[in-house]
Parts: C-alpha cells; sequence; structure tokens
C-alpha cells in the first residue's frame, strides 16, 4: 500500500512540474542568439547587415516556431519536427 502512494505522489510531482511552453522558449533563447552570433563571426558583409538590422526578429521568429508536446510526466520541444528541447521536473535541457 505504501509502495503505491510512493508511486502516485511521484507521478503528481511529474504532472505538476511538467515545463510550459514559455519555459521552453526561456531555455531556448540563449542558444538561438549563440547560433545567430556564430553565424556572424563567419558572414559576408551583407549576412553580417542583415543580421545587425533583424536580430531580435530572427531569434523571435526561431523562438516562435518552437512546438511543445506534452507526455503528461515530461515535454518535448520540436523545431521543424527536429527535438530540440526536453522538459522534466520544471527543468528543460536544450540539444544542441
Amino acid at each position: 500500500m505504501m509502495k503505491t502512494i510512493k508511486y502516485i505522489v511521484i507521478l503528481i510531482v511529474l504532472l505538476v512540474f511538467n515545463p510550459r511552453i514559455d519555459t521552453h522558449k526561456e531555455a531556448l533563447r540563449p542558444y538561438a542568439e549563440k547560433a545567430l552570433n556564430e553565424y556572424y563571426q563567419n558572414g559576408n558583409f551583407v549576412d553580417k547587415l542583415s543580421i545587425l538590422v533583424l536580430k531580435d526578429a530572427y531569434v523571435t521568429t526561431t523562438i516562435d516556431s518552437l512546438h511543445r508536446k506534452s507526455y503528461g510526466v515530461f515535454s518535448l520541444g520540436y523545431i521543424n519536427d527536429k527535438l530540440v528541447t526536453l522538459g522534466i521536473l520544471n527543468y528543460v535541457h536544450v540539444f544542441e
């Protein structure tokens, strides 16, 4: 009986602390900015100029394209059907 209660409590904790879409987006933002900065370093003049002008728009567009699929106890974030984030216990791990 006590084992069953323990498993139920663990399940409830996992369900309650499943990260929301905003948490996935916040975790992804630094990685999107880092990728854009690396592209800036290796780009030509036109690339650098467009990044300087539209950096926030690029980052926002990338982050807004994130789709979250919740599986109850954890959630996965996808961009263009590619797995980029894993969320569990209100923590989001970003795959590079």
